[in-house]
């Protein structure tokens, strides 16, 4: 079970543009749990919960589209999820 997993907006460079005030392992712990996780979301389940995790441009709209789908069963952490909504915007 991850302690703690931080959503981080990165340029090129690798300067951070925005950082997530939600801790993101409160909703990944929720999301490993449920069933056929793997095969419904293999874009969630392919970040590592004990090192990093980098997503480019072109991958972010499918895990935005993974995250979008599984909000409805992650019932305890809806602050969390309605804090990464506002990431990037």
């Amino acid at each position: 079970m991850s302690q703690l997993i931080n959503i981080l907006l990165e340029d090129e460079g690798g300067k951070i543009i925005e950082k997530s005030e939600a801790n993101f392992a409160d909703i990944m712990n929720e999301a490993w749990e449920l069933k056929n996780f793997k095969k419904n979301y293999p874009w969630l389940s392919s970040i590592d919960q004990y090192g990093n995790t980098v997503f480019n441009i072109h991958q972010t709209s499918y895990l935005t589209d993974e995250l979008n789908k599984i909000e409805k069963y992650i019932e305890k952490n809806q602050k969390s999820m309605k804090q990464l909504d506002s990431l990037g915007k």
